[in-house]
């Protein structure tokens, strides 16, 4: 009597890592009942390559395929940093983790390097068939490196020219946080880096002829992305604010003190160069910084009772996702 043979079949469209061409590899991995599993790689020829490794990078979509059609029951486990996309539109944005995998196909990606075995079982009538392929996650050599710039109360900021605030960093060279990527930087045929920010929590306070004001920011920095260059930086600052009109002012004299306490997390996201809709942006480098200073309003003009505190500690592999809800341009001054 022949044996029956199941197949499972694995669909990945493959780039050469940082090479110039885009192939699509198709995995075959065959199970059967009276031998046990066997993987075989076909490309072609067919070639066997159980107990060998597949390559992929972070953030390229990989869809398993399982043959044959209509068994009673499909079970996929995959193991690693998994996502199934990231979305963004407007005041809203972040990673989508969640999918299926107990369908036929699959389709994620792989968000941190890694080395991922994923196992498939198929049940048909009584018996259940497994089949296994290990995946090696790369990602870009790209360093992140940061400069610092300094805290001061005058008219030479970059947003604010003519207007005294409290600002982190100024209107020439010296800004706040300069963030700059170095290493295999991207071309055509291998992928993209954007930086997007995110307002951890940002609070602002105003003291003017004896009222109070507060602000507190949250959310998308800015824009999605904050930059596509290989350097970008921030340099936040404080106005006053003329309640009637709703407009920011200078910190003239009828002010008497004006605080600030931000956190900020600037992630450097990659995409690797697709074809169609099959990558997705992951973070692979993130910088959590803030800073904190309170100015107070003397006889001889603004100063600092304490040292002004910058925290910019160097870049880490990505730990987390960017993810809002709104933006933090979108805060509004309140009564304190």
């Amino acid at each position: 009597m022949t044996p029956t043979i199941y197949r499972a079949e694995i669909w990945v469209d493959e780039i050469a890592w940082f090479g110039s061409e885009t192939n699509t590899n198709v995995f075959v991995a065959f199970a059967d009942p009276t031998g046990g599993p066997q993987i075989l790689y076909r490309e072609p020829p067919i070639a066997p390559v159980s107990g060998k490794t597949v390559p992929t990078v972070v953030g390229k979509r990989v869809t398993l395929i399982a043959n044959p059609a209509g068994a009673a029951e499909y079970k996929w486990t995959i193991e690693g940093p998994t996502v199934s996309d990231f979305v963004q539109s407007g005041s809203s944005g972040g990673p989508v983790f969640d999918f299926p995998k107990t369908n036929r196909i699959v389709n994620f990606a792989w968000w941190k390097p890694s080395t991922n075995t994923v196992t498939l079982d198929v049940t048909i009538g009584p018996m259940t068939i497994t089949t296994k392929c290990i995946f090696v996650v790369a990602e870009p050599l790209v360093s992140l490196t940061t400069t610092v710039g300094a805290v001061t109360v005058d008219e030479n900021h970059e947003e604010a020219l003519g207007l005294t605030s409290l600002h982190f960093g100024d209107a020439g060279l010296n800004v706040g946080v300069r963030f700059q990527h170095t290493g295999n930087a991207p071309g055509a045929n291998i992928g993209s880096l954007i930086w997007v920010q995110i307002a951890n929590s940002g609070v602002s306070k105003l003291k003017k002829s004896g009222n109070a004001w507060k602000m507190s920011a949250s959310g998308l920095d800015k824009t999605f992305p904050y930059s596509d260059l290989n350097s970008t930086s921030g340099s936040p600052a404080v106005l006053g604010y003329d309640e009637e009109s709703g407009l920011a002012e200078s910190l003239g004299g009828a002010y008497d003190e004006v605080e600030v306490n931000d956190s900020y997390t600037m992630y450097l996201m990659y995409q690797p160069y697709s074809i169609g809709n099959d990558s997705v942006w992951v973070p692979i480098k993130q910088v959590d910084w803030g800073w904190n200073a309170r100015a107070v309003r003397g006889e001889s003009g603004w100063g600092f009772p304490l040292v002004p505190t910058i925290s910019v500690p160097p870049a880490i592999r990505a730990t987390g996702w960017p993810s809002w809800t709104k933006s933090a341009q979108d805060a509004t001054w309140q009564p304190d």
